[in-house]
């Protein structure tokens, strides 16, 4: 179940959205009520599935292994230029059925909804929402019991309350620890449970200037390693403008006493030249990705990755 979420999150987050027009066909507004529950390290709330409570491995609510629900709150994240991959068409492109696809408003911020399968026994439920200033992700996965689950599911995620002004921690719900303090990769900032670390925490970035350390941390199960964590994430940059893949190097070994690979590689992400690092690491059911996107002539940079990563401890 773990698994298919990661590849929902690929299909929603990895993409890089993009929207050009705003199509809704509903209106769902909502107030928040005793009955809701916050999110911890988001600014959303919600009212809970029956059975459902606060996870403890990622950022949601699950229920036993029968299913969870997973929030990323990109701050910062322009719906309308974030969004117009999240479609019917696409998913039904990756090889999955869609049962449902709606657009709306929830509280006056458009919206995308989807239910659909690419699993024979689960199911998932996504839906995602924001304005300029920010991108809402829920997804959530269930086994296929019941239809009863599936509308308690989309309840919960229409029963949606985000407020912008909220002050969060963005490491509150964190299955990981690092030490920046004595590296020259600060964190700078994070977006849908994402870190990302810069040299000296600069928050003035560009992308295809700078050298940066994104840090993405997500639930695992016993049939993901490291290395096939990696081999996913390279996929993963491969669909979003990597190509002219060459390997340099890969290793797969530990690091403070957990389960790692790494890969290390060049080629051109999105037309420009560029050195990249890649490195997993797995503890019980969590994973954590490193991806070090190498702008620098200067091989001392996947030194300087390579010092923050070694300050790992999970929590």
């Amino acid at each position: 179940m773990k698994q298919l979420l990661i590849l929902l999150c690929l299909c929603t987050i990895s993409v890089g959205f993009g929207q050009d027009e705003r199509k809704e066909s509903s209106q769902i507004q909502n107030s928040k009520t005793s009955t809701h529950i916050h999110i911890p390290g988001t600014k959303l709330s919600i009212i809970p599935p029956s059975g459902f409570k606060i996870a403890t491995a990622f950022t949601g609510l699950e229920k036993g292994e029968s299913a969870l629900i997973q929030v990323y709150d990109l701050v910062g994240g322009n719906f309308y230029t974030n969004a117009n991959k999240f479609t019917k068409e696409r998913f039904e492109k990756s090889g999955v059925t869609v049962f449902d696809y709606q657009e709306m408003t929830i509280n006056g911020y458009s919206g995308k909804y989807i239910h659909l399968q690419g699993n024979p026994d689960k199911k998932g439920i996504s839906l995602v929402f924001g304005d300029e200033t920010f991108t809402a992700m829920i997804m959530a996965l269930y086994i296929d019991n019941s239809d009863n689950t599936a509308e308690q599911i989309k309840d919960a995620l229409f029963s949606s309350v985000y407020e912008k002004d909220m002050p969060i921690d963005p490491f509150e719900t964190a299955v990981f620890n690092l030490d920046d303090s004595n590296t020259k990769f600060k964190y700078a900032k994070s977006a849908a449970n994402t870190f990302i670390y810069s040299i000296n925490g600069s928050n003035e970035l560009d992308t295809n200037r700078d050298s940066i350390m994104v840090v993405l941390p997500f639930p695992a199960d016993p049939s993901m390693t490291a290395k096939s964590i990696a081999e996913q994430m390279i996929g993963s940059l491969r669909n979003n403008g990597l190509s002219e893949i060459k390997i340099l190097s890969t290793s797969n070994d530990t690091l403070n006493n957990y389960s790692a690979y790494q890969i290390k590689m060049e080629g051109k992400l999105n037309g420009s030249p560029s050195k990249l690092l890649v490195q997993t690491v797995t503890h019980g059911e969590n994973a954590v990705v490193f991806k070090g996107f190498l702008k620098e002539k200067s091989n001392a940079v996947i030194e300087d990755f390579e010092a923050l990563i070694k300050t790992l401890r999970m929590k």
